[in-house]
């Protein structure tokens, strides 16, 4: 099998990110005297242990945007306040004013049918882990997607001097993987984490 595509999303993330703080703050000091390891930043709220549209999911998102996308059958809301960014290599991603992105994409696994989500997940910790030396782990916790078994997993990493922080939600549906990802400053995390688990709440395959 082929590197999982879960590598790559990072850079994706990171590149939508650096963009937009860029464009929206060039003056903005990064923190690049703060190893990730030392970061006080307080551990996350426990994202919902179900991905699904719930009552209060629905209330919080009742005025926001809906993406939809035929080809892959899902419906998935973002806030009217972030922009929608469609480019190579995700389906969709949505980014706040310089701070914080979600990115959603799909990995075709027709030519590995018979792949389970924790070989998956595995190979994709391997590889991110390969790629960022300072990368840490922080959390590992089985979910679900609708009714389909999932995987949240938290953790940091840098590039080029910036201190990130990820949360990743994968799930293998109809041969293909699916992974949202909230990716923000390692100190801005809490920020827009409620804003990224109510879009990840809203997705529906």
């Amino acid at each position: 099998m082929r590197k999982p595509v879960v590598k790559a999303i990072i850079f994706v993330a990171i590149l939508m990110l650096l963009a937009n703080l860029m464009a929206c703050s060039s003056g903005t000091p990064t923190n690049e005297s703060k190893p990730v390891a030392t970061s006080t930043t307080p551990p996350p709220a426990p994202v919902k242990d179900e991905i699904k549209p719930t009552q209060a999911n629905i209330d919080a998102t009742q005025d926001w945007q809906t993406y939809e996308n035929a080809a892959h059958n899902l419906k998935i809301k973002y806030p009217k306040n972030w922009a929608k960014q469609e480019k190579s290599g995700i389906i969709v991603g949505f980014t706040s004013t310089g701070t914080a992105n979600v990115n959603l994409v799909s990995e075709d696994l027709a030519k590995n049918p018979n792949i389970k989500l924790d070989e998956y997940l595995k190979l994709s910790l391997a590889n991110i882990e390969k790629e960022f030396p300072d990368f840490k782990l922080i959390e590992n916790t089985p979910m679900t997607m609708g009714n389909v078994k999932a995987q949240k997993i938290v953790y940091t990493a840098s590039m080029e001097g910036i201190n990130l922080k990820f949360m990743q939600v994968l799930a293998i549906i109809n041969q293909k993987a699916y992974v949202l990802t909230y990716t923000a400053l390692t100190d801005e995390y809490g920020k827009e984490l409620e804003t990224a688990n109510n879009i990840f709440g809203s997705l529906s395959i």
